[in-house]
């Protein structure tokens, strides 16, 4: 039933069907920094990504087209009060042509998930990173990420078999109002905080308790946002506890997940 190989009567012309697409880009970047003194430094970057097109593997072999992307970026790394504090924010925000995306739908009574372009969309966010030694043997470790994406264009064209004039029929959907942010939470952040203990015999005994938090996000592009597709919120309480012996060579381990 590949494009054009079914006869009038319904039967296949020929015993196989071939496509070919074929794709190139250049993809350039460019990265220009500056540093306001030795603990403090800024840049900006913008990027162009690529990823090339192919063809799905339904039995109507429909071509999807390269994902391209310009990247825009801001940021700054620190370190602090004596390099005491490291912290690094950067905030980004891409524009994408032809987004790939997979979008599970039911097409002649058959679940398929193929891959298609959303013709615009864009993701923005932010990125922040923290590592710091309040006070001698403690450190704090902590990071921030959100996210935040859409569909500015995102029309596809289904095509289904009728089954009385074995005859090709197109409908056009418009997908823009799916969710944009599959296997990716919006928001998510940890924050861990750690002792150090020196012992007499020369060893280190480490411990550690964090936090992490991941926001609600949704499997797959359905059609609906179906609950089977959505992860929600979720929190986790983590702690470690390290033995780290006399010889230098040797640690133990002692650590559990999802304590709460």
């Amino acid at each position: 039933a590949c494009p054009g190989n079914i006869g009038a009567d319904g039967l296949a012309i020929r015993s196989h069907c071939i496509q070919k697409v074929s794709y190139t880009k250049s993809t350039p970047r460019i990265i220009v920094n500056y540093a306001f003194n030795d603990d403090v430094m800024s840049y900006l970057s913008y990027s162009r990504g690529y990823s090339a097109g192919g063809l799905n593997g339904d039995v109507f072999m429909q071509p999807y087209k390269p994902e391209i992307s310009d990247n825009w970026e801001v940021g700054m790394k620190s370190e602090l009060f004596d390099r005491r504090m490291r912290l690094n924010v950067s905030v980004f925000h891409n524009d994408y042509q032809n987004h790939q995306i997979t979008v599970g739908r039911v097409i002649d009574g058959q679940i398929q998930e193929n891959l298609f372009n959303a013709q615009e969309s864009t993701l923005e966010g932010i990125e922040v990173e923290l590592f710091a030694t309040p006070s001698e043997g403690w450190f704090v470790t902590g990071t921030y990420g959100y996210l935040r994406g859409k569909y500015d264009k995102f029309l596809v064209t289904d095509t289904s078999t009728d089954p009385v004039t074995f005859e090709d029929v197109t409908v056009d959907r418009d997908l823009s109002d799916i969710s944009f942010l599959q296997h990716t939470p919006g928001r998510s952040w940890n924050v861990s905080v750690g002792k150090e203990f020196t012992l007499n015999n020369g060893g280190m005994l480490t411990t550690q308790v964090g936090y992490n938090y991941r926001g609600r996000y949704y499997s797959s592009a359905a059609l609906t946002r179906l609950e089977r597709h959505r992860t929600d919120t979720l929190g986790l309480v983590d702690a470690r506890v390290r033995w780290d012996l006399p010889n230098g060579k040797t640690s133990v381990s002692l650590w559990g997940t999802n304590l709460s």
